[in-house]
């Protein structure tokens, strides 16, 4: 009951109070209560990274992890925090390729994996990619603009054309 409590005030202070600060502590609190709860976990990544606690937004959710937990967006969050925040594709690129292996169907984490090959200039290993991805979905708009977008990179503009006419 106690450790309820102190979550929904964490609840309260990020959501009512817009105090992301706050609701982390509350959050923190919460774990000696109830130390292998999955949704709490989740949460307190999520307050950690918005209170600009990028490593305590990594453990957390990488403990969501190891405790069970079962959304894929967990893994796409810990590699948004290392790419956005840690400047570390090396550990993005670690933990996409963990989610993917235990979630091959999640897009998102094909999404991040691809958008750090182009921004690292990794063109081919990029488009070899995208081409399976185009091949398994030809008419997903997504997969086309960004295949359009690489292929302008690579000074293909006839590709380029062909790509972004069929993401419209």
């Amino acid at each position: 009951m106690i450790g309820n409590s102190y979550f929904n005030q964490a609840i309260v202070a990020y959501n009512d109070e817009g105090n992301p600060k706050k609701a982390l502590d509350m959050a923190e609190k919460t774990m000696f209560f109830m130390p292998t709860d999955t949704t709490l976990y989740f949460y307190t990544g999520a307050f950690a990274l918005e209170a600009n606690e990028p490593d305590k937004s990594i453990k957390y959710l990488e403990q969501y992890v190891t405790n069970g937990g079962k959304q894929p967006q967990a893994y796409a969050s810990i590699a948004n925090v290392y790419i956005e925040n840690k400047k570390d594709n090396v550990n993005a690129l670690r933990v996409i390729k963990d989610g993917q292996a235990k979630y091959p169907g999640y897009r998102d984490l094909r999404l991040l994996e691809l958008n750090i090959y182009l921004n690292e200039k990794k063109y081919d290993v990029a488009k070899t990619m995208m081409e399976k991805e185009i091949q398994a979905d030809p008419n997903n708009r997504d997969n086309n603009f960004l295949y359009g977008q690489l292929n302008r990179e690579l000074g293909n503009n006839e590709e380029a054309k062909k790509a972004f006419k069929k993401a419209l």
